[in-house]
């Protein structure tokens, strides 16, 4: 059975060069394509895909928000964020939001295979680009508290030191 796939990302060219590369897969089909938020909510009701690749950066509804519906009115369907921000709040805001997978745009190819295939066996998908950033801020979120001088940034410290000097701003 192959697994059904609806693209949402406001740039027609990248929506139709995913779509190209993914029809060539025998076990994807995209059913559908959407250049917005609200756009890809009607779709989702109308077609019920297994998967939605997601961009974040979108009008009317943004991928963040557009989330937060499919993950409330649509448990079942998994989401795979397709971005081009690395920066791990992009993508801890995504998953909070409940998306299952996440893919910079500079990694697309076979990245967004390998996730579209781990996401549908019921695994989560991280990019080698954005999965080491989220290592770190959980590491730095649950490891030990730092304190004192070693809760500051270099820069911290620094101006620290300047006002321990006598400086002013």
């Amino acid at each position: 059975m192959k697994v059904r796939v609806l693209l949402a990302d406001d740039h027609r060219m990248l929506r139709e060069a995913l779509r190209a590369m993914l029809e060539k897969e025998p076990d994807i089909e995209v059913v559908g394509e959407a250049a917005d938020g609200r756009s890809l909510l009607q779709l989702v009701r109308k077609l019920t895909p297994d998967i939605v690749v997601l961009d974040i950066a979108m009008p009317e509804l943004n991928g963040i928000e557009a989330m937060g519906h499919l993950a409330s009115r649509y448990p079942k369907i998994r989401v795979v964020a397709l971005s081009m921000h690395s920066d791990r709040r992009y993508v801890i805001e995504m998953l909070k939001a409940g998306a299952a997978g996440y893919v910079v745009k500079a990694a697309a190819g076979t990245e967004l295979l390998r996730a579209i295939r781990a996401v549908a066996s019921g695994r989560n998908y991280l990019c080698p680009e954005v999965a080491g950033s989220v290592i770190d801020d959980i590491s730095r979120r649950d490891g030990p508290a730092r304190t004192g001088l070693a809760a500051l940034g270099r820069r911290e410290r620094e101006i620290l030191q300047l006002i321990a000097e006598g400086h002013r701003s």
